[in-house]
């Protein structure tokens, strides 16, 4: 409790309530760090920053968009998760990483055990390491976006199967008519018109009627299966240091909607 005292304590630069200000970010279930950021003022940077100087690390503003390319995360849907990016040591050798409040705590002693783990590990602001993994996984994202598009309504990918070729022709079939409504005053070709608006109009019913479809329905867990039925897990929660989380998590697990074969043990 001491040392996250002192981490408050450096991130605020004052002692003064720092003891108060942990006890109402955990109260309220927010980080610690993003706590002090909003309510003090302070910039996320200036935050990191500090508790970068508190564990005895290096800071960062950014991180460096060369190593983009040599950062590539097998999976994209929990980017949101990642708190360290480290490229392949022919890269770089130093990692970047944008802890929260515990996981200063947990550099600031791995430190004092490792000294070299300051050559190793550099802090830096949350939004450059969401900056960072925008820039390195953007061609991932848009994939995987196209694949959900197609999974959830295939209809609508349909351009993706053609190719180049087709596709300039196309794109040039539609500047040649655009340029033709434009003389069409001109050259007294007023059938065009009709002609033009039925392809503006079509597209959006297309869209229209993509938006009104009802999405598919997946089958849940059947509900009428007794609860003697039902397999039996145990739930183990390792922790260490973090006696003030034990009554957060014990409420946690009371709330499973799931049937109690025997009594919880702290």
């Amino acid at each position: 409790m001491q040392q996250a005292v002192a981490l408050i304590t450096a991130v605020l630069g004052s002692a003064q309530n720092a003891d108060q200000v942990l006890h109402e970010a955990l109260c309220a279930e927010v980080d610690p760090l993003h706590w002090c950021a909003m309510r003090f003022g302070v910039d996320e940077a200036e935050v990191m920053r500090r508790a970068a100087l508190h564990a005895g690390l290096a800071f960062h503003d950014a991180i460096p968009h060369d190593l983009a390319e040599a950062f590539r995360p097998e999976i994209v849907d929990h980017l949101h998760d990642i708190r360290m990016v480290r490229p392949a040591p022919p890269h770089h050798r130093l990692g970047y990483a944008a802890p929260d409040f515990y996981g200063v705590l947990r550099l600031a002693r791995a430190r004092h055990a490792d000294p070299d783990l300051a050559n190793r590990i550099c802090l830096v602001p949350p939004r450059a390491l969401r900056a960072f993994l925008l820039t390195a996984t953007e061609d991932q994202l848009l994939d995987e976006a196209r694949q959900r598009l197609a999974r959830r309504w295939p209809g609508a990918v349909a351009q993706l199967e053609l190719t180049r070729t087709l596709r300039w022709c196309v794109a040039l079939c539609l500047f040649a008519f655009a340029m033709l409504m434009v003389l069409a005053p001109l050259i007294e070709l007023y059938w065009l018109m009709p002609v033009w608006a039925v392809l503006v109009v079509t597209p959006s019913l297309v869209r229209m009627q993509a938006l009104l479809e009802p999405a598919p329905k997946h089958e849940g867990p059947p509900s009428d299966i007794a609860d003697a039925e039902l397999p039996h897990y145990t739930i183990l929660v390792p922790m260490h240091d973090e006696a003030n989380m034990v009554d957060q998590i014990c409420q946690s697990l009371r709330r499973l909607n799931y049937p109690v074969l025997c009594s919880s043990h702290t």
